[in-house]
């Protein structure tokens, strides 16, 4: 029998607190496994401190489940708590992977922190943690939804420049806010180096243009990129 999900919280620390009172010392394995069950991110943060306190040295895991705890709870101002703490960490030499920045970065943008989520992928590239393909598209995509056109389309052409081969999730995230925001030749545009490309647009890809082609009255073109679909065997529902 399961118990209710708000009461999971206090029982993993009357459980670590059982532990510290007994002859079972907690290690930072264990400590590790509660954070990780700590959603709230309160307890965790004061759990966080009492392992430096004890002379633990917090490792990957300790420090990415704190981040991704604050950053999951969808408050600004938890996002800016995590902001400072991964601020600290990196100061006191604690380690920090791709994965600790990308869920960072990720909070960040959720939150509307364009410019802090730019700043850390900056940070990323003279390091030593270099941004992957998922990171760029997680910035692009809030570009995009800032109505930034341009600022995305710059960082999506520096991430194909730094070799990062963009999939078509990412092609169609910036085709999809280009069509939104009325730039449809600038989508097309992009749907053509697809097509000229490694990686082929998908139905959704052409359902986003040819949607767009037709409110924009393009109805020859549209009726093109429709042709196009049935001589590469794909189906539009």
């Amino acid at each position: 029998m399961g118990f209710p999900r708000e009461e999971r919280p206090s029982l993993l620390l009357n459980c670590f607190k059982n532990m510290e009172n007994g002859i079972c010392w907690p290690n930072l394995t264990t400590y590790n496994t509660i954070i990780d069950g700590l959603f709230r991110c309160g307890s965790a943060v004061d759990l966080f401190a009492e392992i430096v306190e004890k002379g633990h040295s917090p490792d990957v895991f300790t420090n990415g489940a704190i981040i991704n705890g604050l950053c999951k709870a969808g408050n600004t101002g938890l996002i800016n708590e995590a902001a400072e703490l991964f601020s600290d960490m990196k100061e006191k030499g604690y380690p920090c992977d791709e994965v600790m920045y990308g869920i960072l970065i990720n909070g960040h943008c959720k939150m509307g922190n364009t410019s802090d989520a730019l700043e850390l992928l900056r940070e990323m590239e003279k390091g030593s943690c270099r941004p992957d393909a998922a990171i760029y598209s997680i910035i692009v995509s809030r570009l995009c939804a800032d109505g930034a056109i341009n600022e995305a389309m710059g960082l999506f052409a520096e991430m194909v420049e730094n070799e990062y081969r963009p999939d078509v999730v990412n092609y169609g995230t910036i085709i999809n806010s280009l069509c939104k925001r009325g730039s449809t030749s600038v989508g097309l545009w992009l749907l053509r180096e697809m097509q000229k490309g490694s990686c082929k647009p998908n139905v959704e890809v052409y359902s986003i243009i040819i949607d767009s082609l037709c409110k924009d009255g393009s109805l020859k073109e549209a009726l093109i990129q429709f042709r196009e679909v049935e001589r590469s065997h794909r189906t539009i529902h």
